[in-house]
């Protein structure tokens, strides 16, 4: 008899939680979008500290492991970095970029892989104890 009330309060508590996601937040869409299906793009500025924009690079951070996309502005002097979902990674000294990148639209396919960057996952580091677990299972062949 308890049990049974104990599961029909749980029923009720959880009919006020449908609405919640069932994704985790590296799979949504980038925030300024409502869906969680649609792969949105965002683009370099145009132009920052009236340089115009000369080039870009999908690049990783050596020790964070983190993705960010390049934007270069005059000669490679002038550079600012955002995260996949456009939001400011960082910028070069005294350079003036946008906090967020503008939205380069959504859809299936990129629309110019040179000028937009998509949002997409990226697969976390090993723990060290994934690492020793491993090092454990190798098993170099007998000859």
């Amino acid at each position: 008899m308890r049990l049974t009330q104990l599961g029909a309060g749980l029923i009720v508590c959880l009919t006020g939680i449908i609405a919640l996601p069932t994704r985790s937040t590296e799979e949504l869409a980038p925030r300024a979008f409502a869906s969680g299906s649609t792969t949105c793009y965002s683009q370099c500025p145009s132009s920052v500290d009236g340089y115009a924009l000369t080039s870009k690079n999908d690049l990783t951070d050596y020790f964070s492991q983190t993705v960010y996309h390049q934007c270069y502005y005059q000669s490679g002097g002038v550079a600012c970095n955002y995260y996949d979902d456009g939001s400011l990674y960082s910028q070069y000294d005294s350079t003036n970029c946008p906090t967020q990148a503008p939205s380069g639209g959504c859809g299936a396919t990129n629309p110019d892989s040179s000028t937009y960057f998509k949002r997409r996952s990226v697969a976390r580091p090993q723990t060290n104890a994934e690492r020793i677990i491993q090092a454990r299972q190798y098993k170099p062949k007998r000859d």
